[in-house]
């Protein structure tokens, strides 16, 4: 594979990030001489090596190519003839909740792969539910049916999204695989060359609560304003400090809106900055815990084995949480009491101490397997 296109990835949400890290660090050590393509909103960013990744998450570069609609796609077009594969690592794209458009958008990606035949692969990620509306569901189910049956693997990072990929698309290749940023053991080493550590001091008897926008488009601005309070406060009541952490650029209001309601607690603490990925893996070791909705936010804790409170919106919270033996500390903030999340805090609190040991022992399972390595076989297969 001498040019792979990158898809999916970004620099705004920390665990698009990572992903972005990982494959690219791994399709330059499995792939002689690869040259990566990353397909941004803005364009296509040629890199050679994590050096010219790096350089492109920090550089304004990327923001200055954006051109008319026309151009990007004749960009589009041409990028995916020259490219022999194309890895798309869309967290979460292929759903109904997000709308149709985004689900248009990911469609119109394999379909051009088919087209040009370049090959694809869709990379650990959630799949469904696929309860679209109106007239246009029917062509959505069939473009899925379709095309979904063309990557060489469709890697699904829950067992609830493999079969609702299987029903829709029988004939798509779907594997179970766990994500492939928690798979992952050796981005650090690759990119300690550039890795800045954040300069934060985090007190000892601290716990981090990451939050998610999403939270508000799923179930309303003041009932999870609401939710976080309590939970601010509960930590606050075991003596603990807290800080607001974010995730992604675009949480960084809500951070500052939760500490407006605590404005003369010293104790509630804002970092009013979102660190690069492997910033927030290394920060994530000084807290006893953290409160978290944010998907990959939980994934750089586990990697630390520090224990987590999920405040999930999917069922890929579910799962993460299963996988690493955490299934009870899972909160539903759609329906979740004030009185179950006060006692969930309570016994992780109690029990974080041990809940370490447990995830240690699951994720040293977890990255026995790569889901690169079953993408290579399969590559070998098909061209054979």
């Amino acid at each position: 594979m001498k040019r792979v296109i990158i898809s999916g990835g970004n620099f705004v949400n920390k665990g698009a990030e990572a992903m972005l890290y990982v494959t690219a660090n791994e399709c330059f050590t499995r792939f002689d001489g690869c040259v990566c393509s990353v397909q941004l909103a803005e364009g296509f960013f040629e890199i050679r090596s994590l050096e010219d990744l790096n350089r492109l998450a920090n550089s304004s570069v990327k923001k200055m190519q954006s051109s008319g609609k026309i151009k990007k796609l004749i960009a589009m077009l041409e990028e995916y003839k020259r490219a022999d594969l194309m890895l798309d690592i869309s967290g979460y794209e292929l759903c109904s909740k997000l709308g149709n458009y985004p689900t248009l958008r990911y469609l119109f990606k394999i379909a051009l792969c088919k087209w040009t035949k370049t090959k694809a692969a869709l990379m650990p990620q959630s799949f469904g539910p696929f309860s679209y509306d109106g007239k246009i569901k029917y062509i959505i189910r069939l473009m899925i049916r379709k095309y979904l049956k063309y990557p060489v693997v469709c890697f699904a990072r829950e067992k609830k999204s493999a079969e609702d990929l299987k029903k829709i698309a029988p004939k798509a290749n779907v594997r179970i695989s766990s994500d492939l940023v928690l798979q992952n053991s050796r981005i650090f080493e690759a990119a300690k060359d550039f890795f800045q550590d954040s300069n934060f001091e985090i007190k000892n008897e601290s716990v981090g609560l990451v939050v998610n926008r999403r939270l508000y488009e799923q179930y309303g601005h003041d009932r999870i304003l609401s939710k976080y309070i309590v939970i601010v406060n509960a930590i606050l009541e075991k003596k603990k400090n807290v800080y607001l952490l974010c995730h992604a650029t675009d949480d960084l209001n809500i951070c500052n809106e939760i500490k407006k309601e605590f404005e003369n607690e010293h104790r509630v603490v804002i970092l009013n900055e979102v660190l690069s990925c492997f910033a927030f893996e290394s920060l994530v070791q000084n807290f006893d815990y953290i409160v978290a909705a944010r998907y990959h936010s939980i994934v750089h804790s586990y990697k630390e084995c520090i224990p987590c409170v999920a405040l999930g919106w999917a069922v890929k919270y579910q799962e993460l949480l299963g996988l690493m033996g955490q299934s009870k500390y899972v909160l539903d903030v759609g329906d979740v009491s004030d009185i179950v999340i006060i006692e969930t805090l309570e016994r992780m609190d109690k029990n974080h101490k041990v809940e370490e040991e447990t995830i240690r022992q699951n994720l040293k399972k977890v990255q026995k397997e790569n889901c690169f390595d079953e993408l290579e076989r399969r590559l070998r297969r098909k061209n054979e």
